[in-house]
């Protein structure tokens, strides 16, 4: 069963901002799991908000994952950074993934200033726990997950 996570503006929004109360959430993702492999799909640039819900949604979503060696997906190539405050969260988050046992990571579109921003998050760190992998396409990061038998 394919499950999807959206996290989309209204054609009337503006800039990528979506107002919730007292909250602004900056940027988009999507994300689906496929085997044992989460898919995010990053859009614009994010603040601390839209880390703190895609965290949440990213928790629910693995949670049928996280007993066994799973895998990330990450698309970066639509992705614009992220705030300060955003990047100490990440940090956290790439933590729990790490504690959760996800331990392939496959990195698409990425360049040299979201690879700088990937890193201060703490998901190159563990290289003897993660293996982190970028990729040119999404098809080759596919066929990775296939050859380890994480794509279903």
């Amino acid at each position: 069963m394919l499950v999807h996570a959206y996290r989309k503006c209204n054609d009337d929004e503006i800039s990528n901002i979506v107002n919730e109360g007292d909250r602004v959430i900056h940027g988009n993702y999507e994300m689906y799991v496929v085997g044992k492999v989460l898919v995010s799909k990053s859009f614009g640039s994010w603040n601390e908000f839209t880390v703190k819900e895609f965290f949440e949604q990213y928790i629910e979503m693995s949670a049928p994952l996280i007993n066994a060696p799973w895998g990330g997906l990450v698309d970066v190539s639509q992705w614009q950074l992220a705030t300060p405050d955003a990047e100490k969260l990440a940090v956290i988050f790439e933590q729990w993934c790490i504690e959760n046992n996800r331990h392939f990571v496959a990195i698409v579109g990425s360049s040299a200033i979201t690879d700088f921003q990937l890193k201060r998050s703490g998901i190159k760190d563990k290289t003897d726990i993660v293996d982190v992998r970028h990729f040119e396409s999404f098809d080759e990061a596919i066929d990775w997950f296939i050859k380890l038998g994480l794509w279903k």
